[in-house]
């Protein structure tokens, strides 16, 4: 029988066990105590001396879970550092000599590239990935493909794709150009085939640019003390881009004015506050919160989630689709312009690199306010009241 030998019982906790080739062996086995395999045949001196070393253990006490014993051990555990984790390293991709995947490594490790804002880089980067694996009729990546042979004819049938979409399209040639221009300084062409590509024609201004009537209809939907009014005023008023309307924080204020540091430039402006900016900020309640702006758990939101905010509260405010706060920030250059701001101090609150941006609303303020004067000169004349 398993459980006895020479008519004789088994001794407790001892068990017999077949092993791999049929023959039986004899294990000991308790709880909180080492066990294992008893030597030599049963009730042998040898067997008899392991099994009462086996016997002479003391079990280890039981702790039940959340008892002082089980907790010591969890703190024991987690106060343990944990050994930093190790990724193992992919050799690096070895790149075709000459291909556009080599010639875009290039390009990031220039050091226009590596100077350029992390945010600047991220959103090109993805745009250079997304062109890499653009594939042709034949299944080729465009990645692939020799820099050296690209035509502008090549480039040109890619750009076609953008057809419906002329911002991204012209993004893309911009990129194109770059890379390119990147093929010219290492010498693998003298020409530029992505500055041959026809200009990509734009369909209208892009974002719609806020107008005072959509302001107010959208101030008289959110009071003072909340963060949709909160936000908009600090749009207006800073006409800073999205990330750094994200990441405003209370210590940006310093007396009266408000200190944006514009992400494309870097460099810092403190900007004197509007009298709506500093009501909307009177209204929120005074925390310890680090950041401006806030969703309702005290955390600032991500950009893309403060542009959909945004979008949310113009919608309840009943305006119409694509008012945006990039448009916000349209708006207060146009205001700017119409105030007669020039272009240099345009520039100093909106944070653009050019004057060409600034120019574009100024040139539209100055032809509404010429529209005004001529209508005004046209009055005085006898032409707009003919005698009868």
């Amino acid at each position: 029988m398993a459980g006895t030998t020479m008519n004789r019982p088994l001794p407790p906790n001892v068990n017999a066990v077949p092993d791999r080739h049929g023959k039986i062996r004899y294990r000991y086995r308790r709880s909180g105590v080492t066990g294992g395999y008893l030597p030599g045949e049963p009730w042998s001196v040898a067997w008899l001396e392991k099994l009462a070393e086996f016997q002479g253990q003391e079990a280890a006490p039981k702790t039940r879970a959340w008892s002082v014993a089980w907790l010591e051990k969890l703190a024991e555990f987690q106060g343990q550092e944990a050994a930093p984790k190790t990724r193992a390293v992919s050799p690096a991709k070895k790149l075709v000599p000459y291909s556009m995947d080599q010639l875009a490594s290039l390009l990031r490790g220039t050091l226009r590239w590596k100077s350029q804002a992390a945010d600047t880089q991220r959103v090109y980067g993805r745009m250079i990935d997304r062109l890499l694996d653009e594939t042709n009729h034949k299944g080729i990546r465009f990645g692939a493909r020799d820099a050296r042979q690209i035509t502008v004819a090549s480039l040109e049938k890619l750009l076609a794709r953008y057809a419906d979409r002329p911002g991204a399209a012209k993004k893309m040639r911009d990129v194109l150009k770059r890379l390119f221009k990147t093929a010219v300084k290492h010498s693998w062409r003298r020409d530029n085939p992505a500055a041959e590509t026809d200009a990509i024609p734009q369909r209208g201004d892009g974002h719609h640019t806020w107008t005072d009537a959509e302001i107010e209809q959208y101030r008289a939907k959110h009071a003072y003390g909340t963060t949709a009014r909160l936000l908009l005023e600090l749009a207006l008023n800073t006409a800073a881009r999205r990330c750094n309307l994200a990441t405003l924080e209370r210590a940006s204020i310093q007396g009266n004015s408000i200190a944006v540091e514009h992400v494309k430039d870097g460099d810092p402006t403190l900007v004197e506050l509007t009298v709506e900016a500093r009501k909307a900020l009177k209204g929120q309640a005074s925390t310890h919160i680090k950041y401006l702006i806030v969703n309702g758990y005290g955390r600032p939101f991500t950009i893309g989630g403060l542009g959909n905010k945004m979008k949310q509260w113009a919608d309840e405010a009943g305006l119409p689709k694509g008012r945006t706060l990039h448009g916000l920030r349209k708006a207060q250059s146009r205001r700017l312009a119409e105030a007669g701001a020039t272009n240099q101090e345009g520039r100093s609150i909106t944070g653009h690199k050019t004057d060409a941006m600034f120019n574009h609303y100024a040139a539209k303020a100055n032809r509404t306010r010429l529209a005004s004067q001529a209508m005004a000169k046209l009055r005085d004349s006898n032409l707009s009241n003919p005698k009868s």
